[in-house]
């Protein structure tokens, strides 16, 4: 057991090693035009924005009771925040839902919450290995751009967020979908045009 816990670290370290390298590249190019109107990414400001709502909603739920209990995970994009994972109870996903609602600067808390144990490490590990396969296959498909989307996998269900059209996140979805392991594909992406109504 403790190999194949080894075998997928390392595999999912070299993988994501290799993903992190290719897409700071892309992200050079997306930071410089960030000013520009390709509305398929958020400017600078907007990517703060979202980094400090995460860390909020961690400082907003980090005191209740069941937290440590729970296997939470919070993304925020473009102000919308998605929360997955596990929690022991109704209530728990209801108290979650509440705190993350008070949250300033949160346009809107989409809850993928779940009731049950918390995943294992061999899931969390195969759900990076999952995400990695996912951004590789974005990246080397010739008609999109994978620095608009934002792969989160949780429980092999693939989250794909950006601000893209519509034909565009269809096609994400559908490359994302022939990925091995994926359970399905939910797409929280908005549309590029009016997110800059």
């Amino acid at each position: 057991m403790k190999k194949q816990f080894l075998m997928i670290f390392v595999i999912s370290f070299i993988l994501s090693a290799f993903n992190i390298s290719v897409a700071q590249a892309a992200d050079n190019d997306s930071y410089q035009s960030s000013s520009s109107k390709d509305a398929s990414h958020r400017n600078t400001d907007a990517v703060m924005n979202d980094q400090a709502i995460e860390s909020k909603a961690k400082d907003a739920i980090s005191s209740l009771s069941f937290y440590d209990d729970s296997h939470i995970v919070m993304v925020s994009y473009n102000g919308r925040l998605v929360v997955l994972g596990q929690v022991p109870s109704k209530e728990a996903v209801k108290q979650v839902n509440e705190a993350l609602a008070q949250v300033a600067d949160v346009r809107e808390v989409v809850s993928e919450l779940q009731v049950g144990e918390p995943t294992s490490f061999t899931t969390r590990s195969n759900d990076t290995l999952i995400t990695t396969k996912v951004k590789s296959a974005l990246l080397t498909h010739k008609d999109l751009k994978s620095t608009s989307f934002k792969v989160v996998t949780e429980n092999g269900n693939v989250y794909l967020m950006g601000l893209v059209a519509d034909n565009q996140a269809k096609e994400a979805s559908k490359v994302a979908r022939s990925v091995s392991g994926v359970n399905k594909v939910v797409l929280f992406t908005e549309s590029a045009n009016l997110a800059n109504d």
